[in-house]
């Protein structure tokens, strides 16, 4: 029973009909009691985290394990030059546990370079448990420079698993921490010095205190359908719609069906489509989709041509930038006065928060 909450806007051109589907998860799942869950974890104990984000760190931890439930389970990964855990293997939220936790937690230090790598690989390359729901929730800056490895990993290794991730600072590798949380099927949130990080890991168990809908497919009644985006449907968490664009051709039915799991049980839904409201725009909105989908593709899999080739005829065809296409502006060319230019050299702030002598290699 129930009903996903939608909301359908299509825009018919001469090269055929595009949509965008946003779906709203069933009220009736918040009734429904969570899967117990692994919580995992990981911080960055690097020297970019010195001071105010390993402190904001630390409480946000702290204040996830109290809200553990007693069927969960929990572990604690940091990583910096190297990885550790708190323990072998997850624990059972106990209150001895937990204490033994808060400890560990407390005496975290930041310091050296940032090795991601290992955090990601020890927190997802572990034996599933398949009663629980694993949520790796990453917190750190993002200072690194192997993005696309550390996005290769979490692909590679993801499995069954969410990852949350954290962006904590002022200046945060959003790149990185978006894809995190995309690759991860998960959530993203940042916590900056005018935030509460509070606030934020409370949002964070609003999300995950409530059953979800996951294996989410959807069947439009018959019409013809292509190039849907994300190719792979996120999961329906409570209070975040999910967007879904693509390409069809025909008429939208009436209804909708939207199918999935919930805590492991098929579950079926039915949503009205009130038949769609015409739009202009969301053929860019489904090429800028397509070219995100393809783009990701090519960070795990590499710069194939068949990947490229697709990210810049997709860009060309509807006027986009993309990492293949540019707009090109084209201006007077002035010349200042004088034979020779000559250097300035300007001084870059630090990020509110970071230390300086934490986020640079002393010369030799």
């Amino acid at each position: 029973g129930g009903r996903v909450k939608t909301g359908l806007l299509v825009e018919k051109t001469e090269n055929g009909g595009y949509l965008s589907l946003v779906l709203q998860p069933p009220a009736e799942l918040s009734a429904i009691a969570r899967t117990p869950l692994e919580l995992v974890f990981v911080v960055d104990t690097s020297g970019s985290m010195a001071g105010w984000p390993i402190e904001t760190a630390k409480k946000a931890m702290l204040r996830a394990l109290r809200n553990l439930n007693a069927e969960d389970t929990f572990q604690i990964i940091r990583f910096g030059n190297d990885s550790s855990a708190f323990s072998r293997a997850p624990l059972a939220a106990t209150g001895e546990n937990i204490r033994q936790a808060a400890d560990f937690v407390q005496n975290l230090q930041a310091s050296g370079g940032t090795m991601m790598i290992g955090g990601v690989k020890n927190a997802l390359n572990f034996p599933h448990d398949p009663k629980r729901l694993r949520v790796v929730s990453f917190m750190t800056d993002g200072f690194i420079g192997n993005e696309a490895e550390i996005l290769a990993a979490v692909n590679q290794l993801l499995g069954p698993s969410r990852i949350f991730s954290f962006g904590i600072g002022s200046s945060v590798n959003r790149y990185l921490i978006d894809n995190l949380a995309k690759f991860g099927r998960g959530a993203v949130a940042y916590v900056t010095t005018n935030s509460s990080p509070i606030e934020a890991i409370d949002k964070f168990y609003d999300v995950i205190a409530h059953q979800t809908l996951n294996n989410v497919s959807i069947d439009l009644a018959g019409v013809k359908t292509s190039g849907g985006y994300p190719e792979r449907i996120p999961d329906l968490f409570i209070g975040r719609p999910v967007v879904v664009t693509g390409r069809f051709s025909g008429e939208m039915p009436e209804t909708i069906t939207v199918r999935g799991t919930v805590a492991g049980e098929p579950r079926l839904f039915k949503a009205r489509t009130d038949t769609g409201t015409e739009a202009k725009g969301i053929s860019k909105l489904w090429a800028r989709a397509r070219i995100a989908d393809y783009s990701n593709r090519i960070i795990t899999e590499g710069p194939k041509n068949d990947l490229v080739y697709q990210v810049r005829e997709t860009a060309l065809a509807h006027n986009l930038v993309s990492d293949y296409t540019s707009f090109v502006a084209v201006d007077g060319s002035r010349r200042t006065q004088g034979d020779h230019g000559f250097t300035v050299n300007v001084p870059v702030p630090v990020p509110e928060g970071v230390r300086y002598d934490t986020t640079v290699t002393p010369s030799r």
